[in-house]
């Protein structure tokens, strides 16, 4: 006999998200902002609530931008790149990525911008090959 009100199993979602954050002490605001501007509000919620529950102590203005985000869903770093750092970088690397040995085959090209030794901001860029037949 077929039972209408037969109780539905729970369907899991198997979909895990992990988002990887900034050290939430860190000095470089620049950083620490444009990756609150840059994930999606509600992945900015998780990680802050287990950053949280890891004991992570946050700079009271960073907290403030993470409830911004999360509550409004918007948020724009008030620094702009390459002002915050004054130009003043040591170096600037330049990575080409590429899938074989043939130049063409570059699929990635990654900068960084190094002060004292230290990465102040990387950013990666991929592009796509369009192949004409």
């Amino acid at each position: 006999m077929f039972n209408w009100f037969k109780k539905k199993e729970k369907i899991e979602n198997p979909i895990e998200i992990s988002v990887s954050g900034i050290n939430p002490q860190t000095d470089n605001e620049f950083l620490f902002y444009n990756f609150v501007q840059l994930t999606f509000a509600p992945h900015l919620q998780k990680w802050y609530e287990k950053a949280k529950e890891n004991g992570l102590q946050f700079k009271p203005q960073y907290e403030q931008a993470i409830k911004q985000k999360v509550s409004t869903g918007k948020f724009e770093n008030p620094h702009k790149f390459p002002s915050y750092f004054t130009n003043g970088f040591d170096f600037i690397g330049i990575q080409f990525l590429s899938g074989t040995d043939d130049i063409l085959s570059a699929f990635e090209l990654g900068t960084h911008f190094i002060i004292d030794e230290k990465i102040a901001y990387k950013e990666n860029f991929f592009f796509v090959h369009l192949i004409k037949f």
